[in-house]
């Protein structure tokens, strides 16, 4: 089993504005080799208000799961369908085929008799017999584990008699800001078309475990992936979610210098190839420095895109730092750098990192603006272990 790490954060709107409703729902699974199948219904798998500024974590996994239930009303946009049986399936392979369910009608509760194993490559399927007519609605198709550990449906198909479907499911999903509850039936053609995506199975989003997905202030939506799913804690994912926001949002241009009131004591730069992509390197400076924040330091950053290189500049907690020959570096301070660069070890670009080095102290200088597009300052001093206090 694989599990994968969905965080969404909403910089979408205004302090003070009402939480937004955010829906999550996937992409429709393959049936019986179509994809899109005009008669596959896409329900609203996860359905949240998050608040500006705020972020939701959804942990999910590869496990899949033939649903069985039934429908209010013809199935259709805007019906709910909120009850049913999830069982959990086993795909077929190359070599050994998969979970086939047998639907049955149980005094006109659809249920699911002993599992069989004819199923296709990627897929699982569900058998209808003769027990049940289109007046009882039941439907078959894709369950899915929502944030609570319950299977809910996340795409179905109105059952008719004698059918065998082979069901493909797609590590796809999407996050739109509507008003529908767990389980509403959507026009999927229309809805992900304004969403966001997160997409496990292809591109960007291949062999990652983690996404962190924002909803911007000019309303798109941006996806960074990266490949560990339990990127050291709960709490240091949710930082790194934010300070990647932060550092999309609120880079200032400056080129700066380190006067004799620089409160930063160390000095040690990582310099990126010229492959790396704008948040490819925000992203990696973020790991970083989310890292040497959870061990207490107050921190500076100074990127410069002309050069690919990211400068950081800081100073452990009070207390904290191990003595050392003067002009050297303490050897606590040293560790904790490499162990922060390590931080953004699966970094595709191959990034390259200085030593770490004691800050001179300069009398004051004057000129801190100067070439606008030379270098982008974030200035982090204020950042807390539990987020980001002031910018």
């Amino acid at each position: 089993m694989t599990t994968y790490k969905i965080v969404f954060q909403n910089l979408h709107g205004a302090s003070g504005d009402p939480p937004t409703n955010y829906c999550f729902f996937n992409q429709k699974p393959i049936v019986n080799g179509v994809a899109n199948d005009p008669n596959c219904f896409t329900n609203i798998w996860i359905s949240k208000n998050v608040p500006y500024s705020g972020n939701v974590h959804i942990t999910t996994t590869s496990n899949f799961y033939a649903f069985c239930g039934v429908s209010p009303q013809k199935v259709g946009t805007g019906v709910v369908i909120s009850q049913g049986l999830g069982e959990l399936a086993t795909l077929g392979s190359t070599t050994a085929q998969g979970s086939t369910f047998p639907l049955v009608n149980y005094q006109g509760t659809p249920t699911f008799g002993t599992e069989g194993a004819t199923a296709s490559p990627s897929c699982f399927e569900i058998d209808t017999g003769t027990d049940f007519s289109g007046n009882n609605n039941f439907v078959i198709g894709l369950g899915a584990a929502d944030d609570n550990n319950i299977v809910v449906p996340a795409a179905v198909i109105p059952a008719d008699q004698n059918m065998a479907t082979n069901i493909l499911p797609i590590v796809k999903f999407y996050v739109a800001k509507a008003n529908y509850i767990q389980g509403t039936v959507v026009d999927f053609q229309s809805v992900s078309k304004l969403a966001g995506v997160i997409d496990f199975s292809s591109g960007a989003g291949l062999g990652m475990f983690a996404a962190i997905i924002t909803h911007n202030p000019n309303g798109s939506f941006s996806t960074v992936y990266r490949s560990q799913a339990n990127y050291n804690s709960q709490a240091s994912f949710d930082l790194l979610s934010r300070q990647i926001a932060a550092l999309e949002q609120k880079f200032i241009t400056m080129n700066v210098s380190s006067g004799a009131g620089d409160p930063f004591k160390w000095l040690a730069t990582v310099n990126w190839a010229s492959a790396v992509t704008a948040t490819g390197l925000m992203t990696g400076a973020g790991l970083i420095m989310a890292y040497l924040i959870s061990k207490g330091y107050t921190i500076d950053i100074e990127i410069n895109w002309q050069n690919l290189t990211a400068t950081f500049k800081f100073t452990p907690p009070p207390g904290d730092e191990f003595e050392a020959a003067a002009g050297s570096v303490p050897s606590n301070v040293n560790a904790d750098w490499k162990a922060a660069v390590a931080a953004d070890a699966e970094d595709p670009f191959k990034h390259t990192a200085s030593g770490v080095s004691p800050i001179k102290k300069a009398a004051p200088s004057q000129a801190l603006i100067t070439a606008p597009t030379k270098a982008y300052r974030f200035p982090v001093k204020q950042f807390q272990s539990n987020g980001i206090s002031a910018f």
